[in-house]
């Protein structure tokens, strides 16, 4: 009964002090959530369609996919600002109406390029 007493109360101390840094960082931090729709996604509800952010640079500089009407999968870059928004597939990159192919961006870089081709993946 004490072994487990014990074992209780070192993980309630634990978790309390490990919660802590994470409750001021949040506290301490500023942050603001932005909705958008990337240009052509489809929009229809409950179709699965729309716009999926997979990547954010410290820049604030977003890359993802939408998925359009027809169910192929495209690329995008947003700017931080929301002032530019640029649509791509990948060279080869099926468009077959339907199929759920497409372009599918991964990540970003500082400068807000994919410099590594695995990071835009292709079907």
């Amino acid at each position: 009964m004490k072994f487990g007493t014990m074992t209780f109360l070192t993980t309630l101390i634990l978790t309390g002090v490990l919660t802590i840094p994470v409750r001021l960082a949040a506290q301490s931090s500023s942050s603001e959530v932005t909705t958008f729709d990337a240009p052509g996604a489809g929009a229809a509800a409950g179709s699965g369609f729309g716009t999926f952010p997979t990547s954010v640079n410290d820049g604030g500089t977003i890359t993802g996919r939408y998925i359009d009407a027809n169910n192929v999968n495209h690329g995008f870059l947003r700017s931080p600002s929301g002032d530019e928004f640029i649509t791509f597939d990948a060279p080869g990159a099926g468009k077959t109406a339907g199929s759920g192919q497409g372009t599918f961006p991964k990540s970003i870089n500082k400068a807000g390029l994919s410099r590594d081709t695995t990071l835009i993946r292709t079907m």
